[in-house]
């Protein structure tokens, strides 16, 4: 971990000053361990090592704390004026907020990073529940988190939330017991052939919700990206998505498959993408998941939004795109990705892959004997 190389840093500045305290990292908490004189009641008589718990989680934030607390310390045993009662209580930036307290400057600090649908979901309802007039403790957060099952979506969601709040307000915690065993369902769909999808795409009257179709199979996009591209790559052959799911990590290119959808389906004229508004990500998905009912009502096409993003996955599979390139493109992780998309590899694709791979002029060889 990159906080505990900064520990040792810390010590090693310590020592070669020749203070005789030094930083300790105990799960998420830091402490100062020093030889100190006995604690007020002690049965001891002599100075002995011990440690200081400081209040404060491990952080550069933390940390830069820590090393101002060492010296304080350092230099009280040297002057011989060290005094427990500055130590046995010793202040901190977390311990004692209260709940009001901490959620607002949270709030203040993390609702302009995340998107206005994500904030809804995942955020709003667990800062909600942190009683106002109560200390936030690790002990209360636990017991918000507890409330879900181990094995449900919502654990991880507030585990998630309520981790990152005490972390900011420098409160130690220690969740690993409460990771749970949540996994993302991946249901089953029957995704349509590259022919279905050409047929149904020429089929649709209407011209702006023919082109998002075209981007959506071309390109494996989620429905509200198709109105984050920059244009100028578009005319080049490849979809530069500006803003998307994960748009906070940066934009992403993602290449055609099939490239010639780009060119028969005239995809590199963004114009007549239509222009869509919304407060957030999901209204602009909602605008297009009902065109895309409407289609279907009407007998034009057969399948959703997110199947013509399935397909292009797979496709990626039958070109022999490296999964970590395709799970690059859709924006993903890599985990997410082969978790999503094992279970479509079917004999068939499997087959043609090995096909493929077989019938490459630089294929290994066996020996000859």
């Amino acid at each position: 971990m990159d906080i505990d190389r900064n520990i040792k840093q810390a010590n090693d500045a310590l020592k070669a000053a020749r203070q005789r305290v030094r930083i300790r990292r105990k799960r998420y908490a830091l402490f100062l361990r020093a030889t100190l004189p006995p604690k007020p009641g002690s049965d001891r008589a002599d100075s002995y090592r011990q440690e200081v718990s400081l209040g404060v989680s491990a952080t550069p934030k933390g940390l830069k704390r820590a090393i101002a607390e060492a010296h304080k310390m350092a230099a009280q045993l040297d002057l011989k004026e060290f005094d427990w009662g500055t130590w046995i209580d010793c202040p901190s930036h977390g311990v004692g907020v209260l709940g009001a307290t901490a959620v607002e400057k949270f709030i203040h600090y993390k609702q302009p990073l995340v998107k206005g649908s994500t904030w809804e979901k995942v955020y709003k309802y667990p800062l909600r529940a942190i009683p106002q007039d109560e200390p936030l403790t690790e002990e209360l957060a636990r017991g918000l988190i507890e409330n879900y099952s181990a094995a449900s979506r919502m654990r991880q969601h507030w585990l998630s939330v309520l981790s990152q709040l005490l972390a900011f307000n420098e409160i130690p915690f220690d969740f690993k017991d409460l990771k749970g065993t949540y996994r993302r369902p991946v249901g089953f769909r029957k995704l349509p052939t590259d022919e279905a999808i050409a047929t149904m795409r020429n089929g649709i009257k209407n011209p702006g919700h023919q082109y998002i179709f075209g981007l959506l199979a071309t390109f494996g996009l989620r429905d509200h990206e198709a109105f984050f591209l920059d244009p100028e790559f578009l005319k080049k052959g490849t979809a530069f998505v500006l803003d998307g799911k994960t748009g906070n990590k940066g934009p992403r290119q993602v290449w055609p498959y099939h490239p010639e959808w780009w060119e028969e389906w005239e995809l590199w004229d963004y114009d007549r993408c239509p222009q869509y508004s919304g407060p957030h990500n999901a209204a602009l998905g909602q605008r297009v998941a009902q065109f895309f009912y409407r289609l279907k009502k009407a007998g034009t096409i057969s399948c959703d939004a997110y199947d013509l993003r399935h397909a292009w996955a797979i496709r990626t599979i039958r070109y022999g795109l490296p999964v970590e390139l395709a799970a690059r493109q859709m924006g993903h992780s890599l985990e997410i990705h082969t978790e999503t998309y094992h279970h479509w590899i079917n004999t068939d694709v499997q087959q043609q892959i090995h096909e493929t791979l077989i019938n490459r002029s630089d294929r290994p060889r066996p020996p000859v004997v």
